[in-house]
């Protein structure tokens, strides 16, 4: 059992840790210039509101948790850095930034947790650091970057704590997955999960006995995470009050499609559906394939990463069944449902060491596939984001306009998708004679000088000339033909 998922059969035997790190620093070049390059998005710019509030009221004011923007962590250093460095968009983002090479290094030992192979470490590594969903939330002034960082520490400490059941791996565990809460506090879901997993993994190779003869193990990680649920209470009440705990999926199914859409990159539902029906799968085998040899997993001394990884996954699932059955929170998804993405990747990794030990040469090359699909699909990505995507070209209208700036006044009015970031960009530019309007909120007694929209599904385009057509959606009108 341990020879099947931790080790490869002529494993080769190289140093590669020149070529993970030239791998890790070109990823991180990539996405250095990404936070330098890409447009300021929607909710970036709601972040930066937070800017006005000191260090304390980040934390521990209402007004601060109006909407779920506060990252309370991502907030925290993005203040900081503001303060030495100015508010560029790159400054922003340069928490997140620096959070890839320690996500980076915890994949990395993860992936010598999962194989002695060198080449099916290089393949792990680049299955969890390639994503190109992943990728966009390193570049970006969101928590989701931090909170992977932290998740994938989290990660290794487990797997040291089921080699060696030291108390310091739990406690560093603990304290990496309230790291993670801090820098979003979406991941309590997974810290949740990851006390569900340690719960049923004792109880699993030692009764119920074996709970409580290993709880003075946890008195530190218990004692952290009760601290961390009094600091976060009230946040989280405000967040609730405020609606944000509805922001999700309905329906498991809808959870489950849009998940597999971020994670093939793609809107194509026929995708979606057929990744849905490999997923069922694998779940299905897991399972089957962790009760079939429960007597050697409890009877061993290590227990498999893969299948204490695949325990987290189960309970995170049942946790947000049950949010979702009786509190009304719904299903996370999108952005939301990143923390999903490393316990999704460690099965299609388990799924490429099942194969036979002889056939080690033909892991490699399922491994590679994956990747360079994978790969593919971030060198495609170098302008834009996907869960923003259209805010890639705000930046660049902002620009143009700025070439029509008089001394009279501009008004512009923007579709709401696009007002966030246009505050932003006009909040820097110095121009205090022009005004910005959403066009569903907009008094209809003053005519705009431009109006920059998406035009809707089966919306007829306006009775102004286009001045600037970005795509078959994204069009900029100008309705003052007198104006410069």
């Amino acid at each position: 059992m341990q020879t099947l998922w931790l080790r490869c059969t002529n494993a080769v035997r190289v140093n590669a840790l020149p070529w993970h790190i030239g791998f890790g620093l070109t990823l991180f070049l990539y996405i250095a210039y990404r936070a330098y390059a890409l447009s300021i998005t929607h909710d970036e710019a709601g972040t930066t509101d937070l800017l006005a509030f000191t260090y304390q009221d980040i934390i521990g004011s209402p007004r601060a948790f109006t909407s779920a923007n506060n990252h309370i962590l991502n907030s925290w250093l993005m203040k900081f850095c503001v303060s030495l460095f100015g508010d560029a968009e790159w400054v922003l983002r340069l928490p997140n930034v620096l959070a890839f090479p320690v996500y980076f290094w915890g994949c990395r030992k993860l992936s010598t947790c999962f194989s002695a192979d060198a080449v099916i470490q290089s393949l792990i590594l680049l299955i969890f650091c390639a994503h190109p969903y992943v990728i966009d939330f390193f570049s970006l002034c969101r928590g989701y970057g931090l909170a992977l960082a932290f998740q994938s520490l989290a990660f290794v400490h487990s797997y040291q704590f089921l080699q060696h059941n030291k108390f310091k791996s739990i406690s560093l565990a603990a304290l990496m997955l309230a790291g993670s809460v801090f820098a979003n506090l979406t991941w309590l879901n997974l810290l949740m999960a990851w006390w569900m997993a340690l719960g049923l993994y004792f109880f699993f190779k030692e009764g119920i006995q074996g709970i409580f003869s290993r709880s003075l193990y946890f008195v530190v990680a218990a004692v952290m995470h009760a601290l961390l649920a009094v600091v976060l209470w009230n946040p989280l009440q405000w967040i609730r009050a405020a609606g944000e705990l509805r922001w999700g999926s309905n329906g498991w199914f809808d959870a489950q499609h849009s998940f597999s859409k971020d994670y093939l990159y793609t809107d194509n539902p026929w995708l979606a559906m057929f990744l849905q029906g490999v997923m069922f799968l694998v779940f299905v085998w897991m399972l089957r394939y962790s009760f079939r040899h429960r007597k050697e997993l409890k009877t061993q001394q290590h227990f498999p990463l893969p299948v204490f990884l695949f325990l987290i996954l189960v309970c995170c699932i049942a946790w947000s069944v049950g949010l979702r059955n009786f509190t009304d929170t719904f299903y996370p998804n999108g952005r939301k449902a990143l923390m999903y993405f490393m316990l999704w990747d460690s099965m299609w990794i388990s799924l490429i060491l099942f194969l036979p030990n002889e056939k080690h040469h033909l892991k490699r090359i399922a491994a590679s596939a994956l990747v360079l699909m994978l790969s593919g699909m971030v060198l495609l990505q170098t302008n834009r984001v996907r869960e923003w995507g259209y805010d890639n070209q705000t930046k660049f209208v902002f620009q143009w306009l700025s070439s029509y700036d008089t001394s009279q006044t501009t008004l512009l009015d923007v579709h709401w998708k696009f007002k966030p970031a246009m505050d932003y960009y006009l909040r820097h530019s110095g121009k205090q004679h022009w005004s910005i309007r959403r066009t569903d909120q907009a008094d209809t007694s003053r005519k705009p000088d431009f109006v920059y929209t998406i035009l809707e599904k089966d919306q007829h385009r306006l009775p102004y000339p286009v001045v600037l057509s970005l795509d078959e959606i994204r069009v900029l009108y100008k309705t003052q033909l007198n104006h410069p």
